[in-house]
């Protein structure tokens, strides 16, 4: 633990970390909202703040990025099914067992792709809007300019992120006590999942995740190792940031971490801002009335003790 804090303190104190936002232009309110907290932060000189503003949903070359797919979207989803149906059934229904057991309990149904597609409509193949596209090409952008830096870590945020008056003291002092593994790490939360028993706590602050999945991507830190691997990978353009991300991680094998409690609060969830987009967070918010048992696939009043 001590070489890992010296040597995250060595890395803030060469160079300032680059800390991404995910803006759309248009929402003038939100950007002047972030550069006035960003003023009010003690030790805002350890990073450094940049908002995306490339590929607003507006934009020609948004449209012309995407063609929808069913059968790429069969084919990404195939692979995460039962992660993301076994954490909502740990969320809802199964409090107190791991996430880990809970996915593996989903697993062991062997249900089809499309039967799991009839007992949950969050899961069915859907296109993704404009808006969807948009912040999945500015998440992109800023895995490249992670990935293209000189700091080994990097900060990627969207516009709805809420600052508390200590929010980068705090996310220094975790940049000094990063895991040595860590690839990912969720620090804002969201999707009502926090960590619970089965998830190993490491340096105080970060529970790693088995299997690895994001709550949301609405503030993260990612090693510039990952994110070369991430763009090496070429996530075809089909999920919402949050669902291709968990794809991803499946695929190179990623060491993902949650922070407890969280750096920054996620506008959209808090109710402080309205989404225009419709990704997971919102559809599993939903599905807690669905009241179906996802072994049986039968309606159900609660499962679980």
């Amino acid at each position: 633990m001590q070489r890992a804090q010296q040597k995250g303190r060595s890395e803030i104190d060469k160079n300032p970390v680059p800390f991404f936002v995910c803006h759309y232009t248009p929402e003038k309110a939100r950007r002047s909202y972030i550069e006035g907290a960003w003023r009010d932060q003690q030790e805002r000189s350890r990073f450094r703040l940049e908002f995306i503003t490339q590929h607003d949903r507006e934009e020609p070359s948004v449209a012309k990025s995407y063609v929808y797919s069913e059968q790429r979207y069969r084919e990404m989803v195939e692979p995460i099914r039962n992660l993301l149906i076994g954490y909502w059934w740990a969320r809802d229904r199964i409090p107190f067992r791991p996430f880990n057991e809970c996915v593996q309990l989903i697993q062991s149904r062997n249900a089809s792709l499309d039967q799991d597609f009839a007992t949950f409509p969050w899961l069915r193949p859907k296109s993704l809007s404009l808006g969807e596209v948009s912040l999945c090409l500015k998440h992109r952008e800023a895995w490249v300019r992670v990935a293209q830096g000189d700091s080994e870590y990097g900060i990627v945020a969207e516009d709805d992120i809420i600052f508390t008056e200590r929010s980068l003291p705090y996310l220094s002092q975790l940049l000094t006590a990063l895991p040595q593994d860590a690839d990912y790490v969720d620090m804002a939360g969201g999707c009502g999942l926090t960590p619970r028993v089965g998830n190993k706590r490491i340096n105080g602050f970060f529970y790693e995740m088995q299997p690895p999945r994001d709550r949301t991507t609405c503030a993260i830190i990612v090693r510039r190792s990952f994110v070369r691997q991430l763009i090496e990978l070429a996530p075809p353009l089909c999920l919402h940031p949050d669902w291709t991300l968990t794809w991803a991680f499946t695929q190179l094998r990623s060491k993902v971490y949650w922070v407890e409690p969280t750096v920054f609060g996620h506008g959209s969830m808090m109710q402080r801002y309205r989404s225009s987009l419709a990704p997971e967070r919102d559809g599993l918010a939903a599905v807690s009335a669905a009241k179906v048992n996802p072994i049986t696939a039968e309606p159900e009043a609660g499962v679980g003790k």
